[in-house]
């Protein structure tokens, strides 16, 4: 054989060589395929758990979790408008997932609707969630009633037109007056009220503890005492 067959013979065998071996190690991938792993954020992510808070009728203290589904330090704060939500940490960070311990103060809700809603917003350099806080309640309201007389010498006598207020935590919540029997009756009271008074022209106040209903209602009245003339 010549030598410039052997020679052109070799260089086609190395050619298939090569690109059978390319072919090998190297294999397209199919048009429309997707990658089975979903590319992890090269940033911090928020996440919650759960995404709603339901404390129903009974339960007072719920666990939040916050996550990073991204990368690098997640740096979070928690905000709410609602006195009556409170947690323990109000800010943090965390590179995984961290936990938050919520509960509510029935006492502070003033709605008295049976079902009272609220949020908390969690802010944080991987975006911001806002979190619904339900809180079902029962026996939220009450009413108050009772009289008001006034000492008059030896006898007492009903005061017409006196002034019933309700007070929470030494704030005015409601009020209401007697009428010409000195009777009053004030409904729709929250049960978060904890003090009653009776004030009338010409008497001395009275502030009482407001005793707390268990059928929905609760009585109180009132002696007030004569201011003397010229005092």
């Amino acid at each position: 054989m010549r030598p410039v067959y052997i020679i052109a013979s070799v260089i086609l065998f190395l050619a298939v060589l090569t690109s059978c071996s390319i072919g090998t190690n190297s294999i397209p991938p199919i048009s429309g395929e997707k990658d089975p792993t979903p590319p992890v954020s090269s940033e911090p992510l928020l996440s919650v758990s759960p995404s709603l808070l339901n404390f129903a009728e009974n339960e007072s203290t719920a666990t939040l979790r916050i996550i990073n589904d991204g990368s690098g330090l997640l740096c979070w704060e928690i905000e709410t408008e609602y006195v009556w939500i409170k947690y323990v940490a109000a800010e943090g960070e965390t590179e995984n997932e961290t936990t938050v311990d919520v509960s509510i103060n029935r006492k502070e809700i003033t709605d008295p609707k049976p079902l009272c809603e609220g949020t908390m917003d969690v802010y944080s350099n991987g975006g911001n969630i806002t979190i619904p806080v339900v809180v079902c309640i029962s026996g939220t309201t009450m009413t108050v009633f009772g009289s008001v007389y006034g000492e008059q010498g030896p006898d007492t006598v009903p005061l017409h037109g006196a002034t019933i207020n309700l007070y929470r935590e030494g704030e005015i919540i409601t009020t209401g007056q007697t009428d010409q029997a000195g009777m009053y009756i004030i409904a729709d009271v929250p049960q978060s009220c904890d003090y009653i008074e009776a004030q009338m022209d010409g008497y001395y106040s009275r502030i009482e503890k407001l005793m707390k209903p268990n059928d929905g209602t609760a009585e109180h009245s009132f002696v007030l005492q004569k201011i003397p003339d010229g005092s």
